[in-house]
């Protein structure tokens, strides 16, 4: 690092350290300056050395002038951050909007005039308010700032976003808003499909049928154009193509599936190549266990209760003899760390011991290998290692799981089917994907991917769902409700408001304004397929 950018980040540490209280124990884990047009972002990251899981805060300063652009505190006690007295019981929304102006009026002094708007959002554990520059009364995306305040009136999060210099146009003409609504209602559609909810993230009916439903998933909410002179669909807002890809069944087969830890980890060593020759560690991770297969560099600086994720790369570096203080990390430094920490991980089921997801990860000088050297094998080849390794870890496949037949999604890019063929520069692996379905009806969400390297057919990464299809067999799979009921449900409460919105496809500073759909009652993704009611989301 230079030595103007190391006085700068040493300014931005005491400016960082004036402006918020950092507990004595918080060392620096990570500091970067990153040149922009106008200034230089000073990227400071702190962490608790007593136990890193415990606490972090990150502060982004530009520099030379030392204006506050992100501040984020994460810490499980959550002990006071802000230097002076915080308040202990639970505020209430006013009072932690005029907390959030507090601070803005010290860290973004006339953010009123430039951000006019104001929008406040819910979450778990806290309150984001939103401040935002507008034209012609509406918010322009990624403009102004937003503020995190918790019921506790402590300061969680703050960004600066900033100004938009080139401000867009209002249509000289909208679409009728009866009119939009209509296509927007049109384009609902409703698929029938059995789901498995999570409580926490959804608000399901009281009626006593628990987490895994038939249901209708709701889809086609798409902002639509509000100009006048844009018919829509237009900007590309929902282009769907009509090629429906094939779905292939498995056939049974009479290999054993590989169920544990320690079969797992044989078995996985067998088909992604030399594993067996680097150290591992485990772990109790939530509902599985994390195995993972180290570089022989880090095993003996990672105790096994700290590598399974790349948050490990942030805790205070290990002395070593040569340099006996601690070195905080660049964002360089952090990245090249984090794809050769470790060499491939595996994640396993407690309850059933089923392989949930591994990947191998491809380190730079093995790429150049892999791309510069043998040729590919043929796509069927390719093809059928997929199927054969998802029949020995992922039971009853054949019951339940379809390869999806579509070239064009996922493969990249396409390798020629007769014979083997060059190795193209544009990745050297190929990706399948597999969807489960029970009685004809797809499941929601239930996907596997199968990652090979093209050259040689070894796997290189799989991902599967927590939980097996196997938990649908007692759900009732014969709707009570049509579909086209459960359309005219959701329709009841579509609403549309006009809104600045990026234009997909276009440039980044391309926005124009849309009619985007939405319920004003919570925000509604499915529809019981046995009571109509709807099921929303809990958060927004």
């Amino acid at each position: 690092m230079h030595k103007a950018s190391r006085a700068l980040l040493n300014q931005a540490k005491r400016i960082a350290k004036a402006m918020f209280s950092i507990p004595h124990h918080y060392v620096i884990v990570l500091e970067d300056a990153i040149d922009r047009t106008t200034y230089t972002e000073a990227h400071l990251w702190w962490r608790d050395s007593n136990d890193p899981d415990k606490g972090m805060v990150v502060v982004t300063l530009a520099m030379p002038e030392g204006r506050l652009l992100e501040f984020e505190r994460f810490e499980c006690e959550e002990p006071s951050v802000l230097k002076g007295s915080q308040p202990q019981e639970a505020l209430s929304i006013d009072q932690r909007r005029q907390v959030a102006e507090a601070f803005l009026m010290t860290h973004a002094p006339g953010f009123k005039t430039d951000f006019p708007q104001l929008h406040d959002e819910g979450f778990k554990g806290f309150t984001r308010f939103t401040w935002s520059q507008t034209v012609a009364g509406l918010p322009l995306p990624d403009t102004g700032l937003h503020i995190d305040v918790d019921a506790r009136g402590r300061i969680k999060a703050f960004r600066f976003k900033g100004k938009r210099v080139r401000l867009p146009s209002p249509p000289a003409q909208l679409r009728s808003r009866e009119e939009v609504l209509q296509e927007a209602k049109r384009a609902l559609n409703a698929t029938l499909m059995l789901a498995h909810f999570d409580p926490k993230l959804y608000l399901l009916p009281q009626d006593g049928l628990g987490e895994t439903r038939l249901v209708y998933w709701i889809e086609g909410l798409w902002p639509l154009p509000a100009d006048a002179d844009v018919p829509g669909p237009a900007y590309n807002v929902h282009v769907s193509s009509p090629k429906k890809p094939r779905l292939l069944p498995l056939k049974a087969s009479s290999d054993t599936v590989v169920l544990g830890q320690e079969a797992l980890e044989s078995f996985l060593e067998h088909v992604s190549g030399d594993l067996n020759r680097y150290p591992r560690r485990g772990m109790d991770w939530e509902d599985g266990r994390r195995v993972v297969w180290l570089k022989e560099t880090y095993a003996d600086y990672i105790s096994p209760d700290l590598w399974p994720t790349p948050d490990v790369l942030l805790r205070p570096a290990v002395p070593s003899e040569s340099q006996p203080s601690h070195q905080a990390k660049t964002f360089a430094q952090f990245f090249e760390a984090l794809f050769n920490f470790h060499v491939a991980q595996m994640t396993v089921c407690k309850a059933s011991g089923r392989l949930l997801g591994f990947i191998r990860f491809s380190h730079e000088d093995e790429t150049k290998r892999v791309i510069s050297g043998p040729k590919c094998l043929p796509h069927a080849v390719l093809k059928a290692r997929a199927v054969a390794f998802v029949q020995r870890v992922f039971p009853e496949a054949h019951r339940y799981l379809f390869l999806v037949d579509d070239e064009d999604a996922l493969d990249s890019p396409t390798i020629p089917q007769e014979g083997p063929g060059e190795a193209s520069g544009d990745s050297p692996n190929q990706i399948f994907r597999f969807e489960a379905f029970i009685d004809g009806i797809p499941l929601y969400l239930f996907s596997c991917f199968v990652t090979l390297r093209r050259t040689d057919g070894r796997i290189v990464a799989y991902m599967s769902t927590d939980t097996h299809p196997s938990i649908f067999l007692a759900t009732p799979k014969t709707p009570r409700v049509t579909r086209e009921a459960a359309l005219a449900r959701v329709t009841q409460e579509l609403d549309i408001r006009l809104e600045w919105e990026q234009i997909p496809e276009g440039e980044r500073n391309d926005i124009a304004l849309f009619y985007r759909p939405y319920f004003p009652q919570g925000t509604i993704r499915f529809i019981d397929a046995f009571s109509s009611e709807p099921i929303r989301e809990r958060y927004p």
